[in-house]
């Protein structure tokens, strides 16, 4: 309970210094029509710095993605998440130093997470639920709360209570689940720092 209100207190803290400096973009908008696409009840946070325009956008409103403008990798970055497959963990560092590790879920035989060296593409959504794979519904977030996307429709986001046991095993569609907790933990670091400011890692 005391590590779990450290965390809260910890990222309040950067949620408050966030809020000072940046200006943040909050829409609801679906990003793309073919590797994911958001309910109409989701909630939607970008962190922006720089943005573009994605292609294919036949919307009347814009669908934007921030453009990764900053140079850092790995430990040199806020914000790095290591995802370890063959230990099924993620290893999360803030400020070059690790602030703990969380078991998560990972891609099946059929469904392989792919390994990356990259920032988050995004979007980022407080509540999301798959089309493409429906069923589960956390809390009323969906089967996906705290979703952050990496690249196309690979993401890294909460599971939901019935998955919850399934942690540590290589059952998922391709994303990185994690408690729904720690994927809280790791959305509000992401949304705080900004998504240029983070690096995902996944790894054998």
């Amino acid at each position: 309970m005391r590590k779990y209100i450290y965390y809260l207190l910890f990222i309040q803290s950067l949620l408050l210094i966030a809020c000072n400096t940046n200006n943040r973009s909050i829409s609801s908008n679906n990003v793309t029509k073919e590797a994911f696409q958001p309910d109409n009840d989701t909630t939607m946070v970008i962190p922006v710095d720089t943005t573009d325009v994605l292609p294919n956008d036949t919307s009347n409103q814009s669908k934007k993605e921030v453009i990764n403008t900053d140079s850092c990798k790995q430990l040199q970055c806020p914000i790095w998440a290591q995802i370890v497959l063959s230990q099924q963990t993620m290893y999360l560092y803030v400020d070059g130093a690790l602030l703990d590790t969380f078991k998560v879920t990972t891609g099946n035989k059929t469904h392989v997470t792919p390994y990356m060296e990259r920032r988050p593409s995004g979007p980022l959504y407080v509540k999301y639920s798959s089309k493409k794979y429906p069923g589960g519904n956390y809390m009323g977030m969906g089967n996906m709360p705290y979703v952050v996307f990496v690249k196309g429709g690979y993401a890294i986001h909460g599971t939901t209570k019935g998955n919850i046991k399934l942690l540590g095993k290589k059952v998922s569609h391709g994303c990185i689940r994690l408690h729904p907790d720690h994927a809280k933990i790791f959305f509000d670091l992401v949304t705080a720092r900004g998504i240029n400011q983070t690096w995902i890692s996944i790894v054998e």
